[in-house]
């Protein structure tokens, strides 16, 4: 599919430690973040949609140019928005840097669809995102999230090896803050199709196995022993968003229904130091230190190639 893209212009920093997905790297992690953005088309249909933290801007391109109405990405990184207006462009799509926990600029109950899609493990206060996207979304509009499902304690000690990531949240505990504010929800597990093997998420752009074509959603339950294993994210859909409560409702909601919890924000650069560290020394002892190293290796030339 064309997306519309423009002339290239480099734009230093836009990865941001790894934690950036961009089509300048078409790899099969890529392609697994763009199948979640195809399957968002079953919302986003001649919708007024907002992608909630649009990254470098794939996903709204994608879905601009796959029939949405209109669709607003933003986007809280100026880099990143800088790098997405200069590759994708569409009358129906337009990026603006806004940091998700502040959202302005739109009436309330005036959209159709909100997608968020690997984004809200990174907010110190996803309750307040949560509670906006309710009153931003019509009475029939729907609201999708995918995030890292964190189902056991590999996957919750690769999430703390990621410095950005703040919410070490269960299937449950999403599960949990998205029904204070949706009556409807529901949850998806993220897969390959049969007959396919494990993606390579490390693979090189040459060397890709996957298209955004080969991803199944299937639906699951979120609760019992292991709900939503194997899966690559956690996704979830809500509807029927619940009338806007004030900010003492939403503190008596705010709990952790299990050993879900949120780390603070990165203030400082010896914190950021502390957690690259610490992030490094865990990954080497889930991955083993010699095939991180070839990792990042691997990733200085495909980056090296832009």
């Amino acid at each position: 599919m064309r997306l519309g893209l423009r002339e290239k212009s480099p734009v230093e920093g836009f990865l941001d430690f790894g934690e950036r997905v961009t089509h300048l790297i078409p790899n099969d992690m890529y392609y697994a973040h763009l199948s979640i953005y195809r399957y968002a088309m079953e919302f986003a249909k001649d919708k007024t949609v907002i992608d909630a933290g649009c990254g470098t801007g794939y996903g709204s391109a994608y879905m601009a140019h796959s029939g949405a109405g209109f669709v607003h990405g933003i986007e809280v990184s100026p880099g990143a928005v800088v790098l997405a207006a200069q590759y994708f462009s569409a009358p129906n799509l337009k990026f603006c840097e806004m940091d998700v926990q502040n959202i302005s600029g739109f009436e309330d109950h005036s959209v159709d669809f909100i997608v968020s899609s690997n984004v809200l493990e990174h907010v110190p206060n996803p309750w307040l995102v949560l509670h906006s996207f309710a009153r931003l979304l019509n009475p029939d509009g729907v609201f999708m999230l995918a995030v890292p499902p964190i189902t056991d304690e590999d996957l919750r000690a690769r999430n703390l090896a990621i410095p950005y990531h703040l919410n070490i949240w269960s299937p449950q505990q999403w599960h949990y803050a998205v029904s204070c504010f949706f009556e409807e929800v529901e949850t998806y597990r993220h897969w390959f199709k049969d007959g396919k093997s494990h993606p390579d998420f490390g693979s090189d752009p040459n060397n890709a196995a996957f298209s955004e074509m080969d991803f199944v959603f299937e639906q699951v339950q979120p609760h019992g022993e292991k709900p939503m294993t194997p899966t690559i994210t956690l996704i979830i859909t809500a509807r029927k968003p619940i009338n806007v409560f004030s900010n003492s409702e939403i503190e008596e909601r705010l709990k952790f229904v299990d050993e879900s919890f949120t780390r603070t924000p990165v203030t400082s650069t010896v914190i950021l130091l502390w957690r690259h560290f610490y992030g490094i020394y865990l990954r080497g002892r889930i991955e083993g230190y010699a095939k991180l190293l070839r990792r990042g290796y691997k990733k200085l030339r495909q980056l090296n190639k832009h």
